[in-house]
């Protein structure tokens, strides 16, 4: 096979399928052009817009936010580590759990009590996993607030506000999905951020959480995108790659996406957070319109 030919073959097919997608863009976006300075959406381009994604394929379970405002980038920090403080909260003391430093690892510490783990990495990420939580009598629905209000003071005292994001009920598992946010003047940090927690009646099942601190702005306030445009030009990338039946779009959210980044402080970029089929998180630089990755 002639190596040096198929390589050029596949070059000048990828660069086709990126002009082509940008002109498409290009074609969306000029029928909805993003408002100059700060403002709100108009209603009848939030009814325009809603019918055009359905056209491509998005179909909106959510209103979409009207705001168009002015922001910064955001200093954030990683919080110093709590996890021995963690690691008695859940394991409800310390008596008969090994703790260890794996080999090979950066900053890795490891708890362990039968079948349950907690692990607490050099980027700030704790996890925690208990396959078998003990049986309890009531159902999970009666423990979600009190775990809730319980956790949330917890966390206070350690140092972090944390707010409400998600509550979901996984029927037949008998258990909850719950999310919760740190925010900066009222926008959630998205992306490797916050706490996840699945919850049974008998307890944690499942915990990852990434403690950062909103440290205030960097840099100049630029104006956003609408989120009219950002889903746009998510519709734009989703194109061809659904099962035929509309995506469902359940949350946009206006936030500072967060990665896993090599450092200690960072620069956070506001972005449109917008979830898709239930559990599907895609991030859209609100300044410059592009997906993060």
């Amino acid at each position: 096979m002639d190596w040096g030919r198929a390589k050029n073959i596949l070059l000048i097919a990828f660069l086709s399928l990126n002009l082509f997608l940008g002109y498409r863009l290009h074609q969306e976006l000029s029928r909805y052009p993003a408002a100059a300075g700060t403002g709100q959406v108009s209603a009848e381009d939030l009814a325009k817009t809603e019918e055009h994604l359905l056209s491509l394929g998005l179909r909106l379970e959510t209103p979409i936010p009207r705001e168009i405002v002015a922001l910064p980038l955001l200093r954030v920090r990683l919080l110093p580590s709590n996890h021995r403080h963690m690691a008695q909260h859940l394991f409800a003391g310390l008596k008969g759990v090994e703790i260890i430093r794996p080999a090979g690892t950066e900053g890795e510490i490891l708890y362990l009590r039968g079948g349950e783990e907690l692990r607490a990495y050099g980027n700030g990420i704790l996890s925690y996993r208990n396959p078998h939580p003990p049986p309890a009598s009531s159902p999970p629905k009666e423990r979600v607030q009190e775990w809730l209000e319980d956790f949330i003071a917890q966390q206070r005292g350690f140092g972090q506000e944390l707010g409400l994001g998600e509550v979901r009920e996984l029927i037949p598992e008998e258990k909850y999905f719950i999310r919760l946010e740190q925010t900066y003047q009222g926008r959630p940090l998205v992306g490797s951020a916050g706490v996840e927690v699945l919850l049974t009646a008998g307890g944690i099942e499942f915990f990852w959480q990434r403690p950062l601190e909103p440290l205030g702005p960097a840099g100049q306030e630029k104006t956003i995108i609408p989120a009219t445009e950002a889903l746009l030009r998510l519709a734009a990338l989703h194109q061809g790659s659904g099962t035929g039946s509309p995506t469902p779009v359940g949350e946009i959210t206006l936030g500072y996406y967060n990665k896993l980044y090599d450092a200690q402080e960072w620069e956070a970029v506001p972005v449109w957070a917008i979830c898709t089929g239930g559990d599907q998180w895609h991030y859209i630089n609100a300044f410059t319109g592009e997906l993060e990755l």
